[in-house]
């Protein structure tokens, strides 16, 4: 066979596998949106935050407790620098390239770490996940948040399990 048939042949090959993986993700796109509501827009106004702001990588978004299902649709399976804040009302995740992600108090779910997931493996507890709903009704989502230290990294778990512990009752009033 010519060289130049190998190459025309090779770059073939190459378009036809970049083409394969491009419908692959539009496929997995359009499934997961069907599944996974838009989250809510960032509120206006959130005001101080109760923790942080805490540099962190978004690792990625996958459906709750399947570390290997991600989440492509409303780029919520976008890797991205991040900064995190911990508000009164929720949780605030400005990511770069792509758009804010906040997570309403309410619909936060749990917190707790893990060795991985889709594409970052950073070893044993040491990438925090936060679970937490799309909607009141809606599927439980595992987002993955790596932090560079332990440090950040506890205090940041620490902040995030304050907003789901229940707030305490009001104390009985006295009857006289």
């Amino acid at each position: 066979m010519p060289l130049g048939w190998a190459v025309l042949l090779l770059g073939a090959v190459f378009a036809g596998s970049l083409w394969a993986m491009r419908s692959g993700w539009r496929r997995r796109e359009a499934r997961t949106a069907a599944a996974v509501p838009a989250p809510p827009p960032v509120p206006t106004g959130l005001g101080e935050p109760l923790h942080g702001p805490v540099d962190v990588t978004y690792v990625t978004s996958t459906t709750a407790g399947d570390r290997y299902d991600r989440v492509v649709a409303h780029d919520l399976g976008a890797t991205a620098p991040a900064t995190v804040e911990v508000h009164p009302v929720g949780v605030h995740l400005a990511r770069s390239s792509v758009p804010d992600l906040f997570v309403p108090r309410e619909q936060i779910v749990s917190v707790g770490t893990a060795a991985g997931m889709v594409g970052k493996y950073p070893g044993r507890g040491r990438l925090l996940v936060l679970t937490w709903r799309t909607a009141s009704d809606g599927p439980a989502i595992d987002t993955g948040l790596h932090t560079p230290s332990s440090h950040d990294r506890a205090a940041l778990a620490e902040a995030l399990a304050a907003l789901i512990t229940p707030a305490p009752a009001p104390l009985p009033e006295e009857q006289s």
